[in-house]
């Protein structure tokens, strides 16, 4: 989330902060329904620890274009 705030800080998204939320809450609840595909799969344990950790890092990432503009659209 760290990185995502980093990166969320070097663009300029002040007329386009809405379709950008739009877009990363989407993607959210894509990877949120695509959780438990993994699991479907047959994988060695340390493959599954790789998809996971992706999955924790690309939400991260998606949490903060998600948040920061609708925190800063409502004020």
């Amino acid at each position: 989330m760290f990185l995502g705030g980093l990166v969320l800080s070097r663009l300029s998204l002040k007329s386009q902060s809405l379709k950008v939320t739009y877009f990363s809450l989407a993607v959210f609840s894509l990877i949120i329904a695509l959780i438990g595909l993994p699991s479907l799969l047959t994988l060695p344990k340390a493959a599954y620890a790789l998809v996971f950790i992706t999955i924790n890092l690309v939400l991260g990432l998606l949490l903060v274009f998600s948040n920061t503009p609708v925190e800063v659209y409502m004020q």
